[in-house]
């Protein structure tokens, strides 16, 4: 089978080349968003519990136990308000987590790089079906 080089032929095989690299690059960008995504949302539960956790009292000894519970009545009668806020913080860490609402992920809403890519895709199927087209009517 014989091929012709010709000046559409050359335009085409170059349109499916910069399209190949056109989604090749939307891809990436989708995939880095993700990761991206996830990795910001990972690192605010991390923040999150490291701040619950540096707010809860350690009692490293048995006795370490009651000398915190004798400090904090000592605290209690200096600063009965703040006491009661942190008791009830700890309360509230060591129960259960609520499930919250999972990380939107995907591309950014940036349509733009979206129409950039429909209008590539619609511009090489269009450039393919006036090629086939043209070979047939020939």
């Amino acid at each position: 089978m014989a091929v012709r080089l010709t000046r559409a032929g050359v335009a085409l095989t170059v349109g499916i080349i910069v399209v190949t690299g056109l989604i090749i690059g939307g891809l990436f960008l989708v995939k880095h968003a993700g990761e991206q995504a996830r990795y910001d949302e990972a690192t605010k539960i991390a923040q999150q519990k490291l701040e619950d956790e540096s707010n809860k009292d350690v009692a490293l000894n048995s006795g370490d136990d009651e000398k915190s519970t004798e400090t904090k009545t000592e605290n209690g009668a200096n600063n009965g308000a703040e006491s009661g806020a942190s008791q009830q913080a700890d309360d509230g860490a060591s129960g259960e987590q609520q499930a919250t609402e999972l990380p939107q992920t995907g591309p950014a809403e940036d349509g733009l790089a979206t129409l950039v890519i429909v209008g590539v895709l619609a511009f090489a199927a269009a450039s393919y079906w006036r090629s086939r087209r043209a070979l047939f009517e020939a």
